[in-house]
């Protein structure tokens, strides 16, 4: 999401309105993600969605030549 987009709803209504009915209609029971986990913008974001984190991995993603940890989310939206 672009800075100046971000804090309007656009993801929320995206993920409630678009995502999850189509994962539901298409028998799509389980939805996976990695954040970065320094991203604590991203993590609450999904977390506000139902989103839970289930798992952290360190070093798994090189950004600028620093490895960086991420956390697994998921959530099951049927």
């Amino acid at each position: 999401m672009t800075p100046g987009m971000r804090g309007r709803g656009v993801g929320s209504v995206l993920w409630r309105e678009g995502i999850f009915p189509f994962c539901r209609e298409n028998g799509l029971w389980h939805v996976g993600a990695s954040v970065m986990a320094h991203n604590k913008g991203a993590i609450s974001f999904y977390e506000n969605l139902g989103f839970r984190v289930c798992g952290h991995h360190s070093n798994l993603v090189a950004w600028d030549g620093v490895l960086l940890d991420a956390v697994e989310i998921e959530i099951w939206p049927g």
